[in-house]
């Protein structure tokens, strides 16, 4: 933890450079910081933001917020791996993506909702207040700033995946990623994916698809090829069964 010495004229740029986590603890206390309307600029000093929030605690109160604003959001944080072994174990966990609509569309961890405006909400309206929320982006930050938003407004079990789905994917390892890649490109399919070696570059996957009625098996096999390009450069082999629902 820093030893930056903090005063009413060191400026909020000073402050997040030595305490990166008081922007989740100021946000957590005194509901500032969290939006354009209610944040501040770098090369505002402390003693503005208190006055121009209307911050009624003593500056000191305000300090000592900002250190121990790193113990604040540890709280806040899960790892990928204790987010799957928790799943594994049957833990009630709620995934929660909040990223755009079209990155979700774009893939996201099976089993997530968006966390839309309306979701976002409900939640806070209605859901228990210890609900277990997991929230994740691409990389962990627009999470981190969402589940220190719940939690500022009274619910006691929201929590950031760190790394976000970069580091849920890098977890679940390749074989994950070429499923997701094949589900998102054959909608309503049932897709398994499986690394046959354990070397990372050898994989057997089975799609159960209604795209393959009506089609012979080089086509069927073109299609599949055609979804994966991305990843073709790092599959070295590809046991390959494709199979209608007719078929199954």
């Amino acid at each position: 933890m820093s030893s930056q010495e903090i005063g009413p004229n060191t400026t909020m740029a000073e402050i997040l450079d030595a305490y990166p986590s008081a922007k989740v603890g100021l946000f957590q206390r005194y509901h500032i910081g969290g939006c354009a309307s209610c944040g501040y600029q770098p090369r505002d000093t402390l003693q503005e933001v208190c006055a121009t929030h209307d911050i009624a605690d003593p500056l000191y109160a305000v300090i000592a917020c900002i250190r121990e604003s790193e113990v604040v959001e540890a709280t806040l944080h899960i790892r990928p791996a204790q987010v799957a072994a928790a799943l594994e174990g049957g833990d009630k966990l709620i995934l929660l993506d909040v990223r755009a609509p079209e990155e979700w569309e774009a893939g996201h961890i099976e089993g997530a909702q968006l966390a839309t405006v309306e979701l976002t909400f409900e939640i806070l309206d209605s859901w228990p207040k210890d609900t277990p929320l997991v929230l994740y982006s691409n990389h962990g930050n627009r999470s981190l700033d969402r589940a220190s938003y719940f939690r500022a407004y009274g619910l006691t079990n929201p929590r950031s995946m760190d790394g976000g789905l970069e580091a849920w994917l890098a977890l679940a390892g390749p074989a994950e990623e070429i499923r997701r890649h094949l589900a998102q490109a054959f909608p309503g399919a049932r897709v398994a994916a499986a690394d046959a070696t354990g070397a990372g570059d050898h994989f057997a996957v089975t799609i159960v698809s209604p795209a393959f009625e009506g089609k012979g098996l080089v086509e069927r096999h073109q299609m599949v090829y055609r979804a994966l390009d991305p990843l073709m450069a790092r599959i070295h082999a590809l046991q390959l069964k494709t199979v209608s629902p007719g078929e199954a």
